[in-house]
Parts: C-alpha cells; structure tokens; sequence
C-alpha cells in the first residue's frame, strides 16, 4: 500500500494545482495532466489525501461525497 499524507488544495495557476502538506505545513504543486478530471471537483481549501511513490505525489484520492452547487439550468 501506498503512503497518503493530508494535504489541503490551495489553488491553480492554470498550469499546476497547489497544496500544502497539513503535518509540516510545506507547499507543492501537482501538474494539471496528474490531477485530469478531478480538476472540477476541487474547491479551495479542500482537504484531500495525497498518494506518495519514492517522496513523489502520484495521485490525488478526492473524499467520497464532495458539495456542490448548480450555478446553471438549462431549460428545454
């Protein structure tokens, strides 16, 4: 099993998302291509679990249930 570390999503930059580590409190990035289409489902503030391979962020594991608002309704 791979170890996960409890990190808190801070922002993207467009071209990598940032978190940072809730034990130590450092900041890292995660390349966009890495995070895919969890994009849509991360708010600021977020608190996700990081998945590690050899001190690296390999993945992002989302929680199961995540709160969302409908902005727009389409009416057909």
């Amino acid at each position: 099993m791979l170890p996960n570390r409890n990190v808190q999503y801070l922002y993207n930059d467009g071209s990598y998302f940032h978190f940072m580590d809730e034990d130590n409190f450092e900041q890292f990035d995660i390349a966009a291509d890495i995070i895919g289409d969890q994009a849509g489902y991360l708010k600021e503030g977020d608190k996700v679990q990081a998945q590690m391979f050899n001190s690296l962020v390999i993945n992002v594991e989302l929680p199961k249930n995540v709160p969302l608002k409908v902005t727009i309704q389409s009416m057909r």
